[in-house]
């Protein structure tokens, strides 16, 4: 068996550069970086019912997701006002990146779902979850 070679080459700077770059690029713009699930965040066109077809029981888990995003959006600024006044934009901050790593993640799982009516069950589902959790910590 060949034994292999430490790598002993230094970075270049042009290297280290693009690095740099293309680290700012996929973070400051975490669309680039996120793959595509078409139709994930578009409202399902069918009515809810639990035990009625994929589009159906999906519009169940979009209005699960929809009343505990309702919840967090009403208890948020209760929350932020009982907190000092000085650290209340960088608490603004860090829930609106919570909310987009939340939506990466469950994004993310979604591509495991076996087909597009699957996937958009779970994403719904999955952003619900996530949503009362950070319901639950605000209190």
């Amino acid at each position: 068996m060949a034994q292999m070679k430490p790598n002993t080459r230094r970075s270049s700077p042009a290297l280290a550069t693009w690095v740099v770059l293309a680290s700012v690029a996929t973070t400051a713009t975490p669309a680039l970086a996120q793959p595509v699930v078409s139709g994930l965040d578009a409202p399902p066109t069918a009515s809810c019912r639990p035990d009625g077809t994929p589009d159906q029981v999906n519009a169940c888990a979009y209005a699960g997701y929809q009343r505990a995003q309702k919840q967090l959006d009403e208890r948020l600024p209760a929350w932020l006002r009982q907190q000092p006044a000085q650290r209340r934009g960088a608490l603004q901050a860090e829930q609106q990146a919570w909310a987009n790593k939340r939506d990466a993640e469950c994004r993310e799982l979604a591509l495991d779902a076996a087909g597009p009516q699957a996937a958009a069950g779970e994403y719904h589902g999955c952003r619900k979850q996530r949503t009362l959790e950070r319901l639950a910590s605000l209190r």
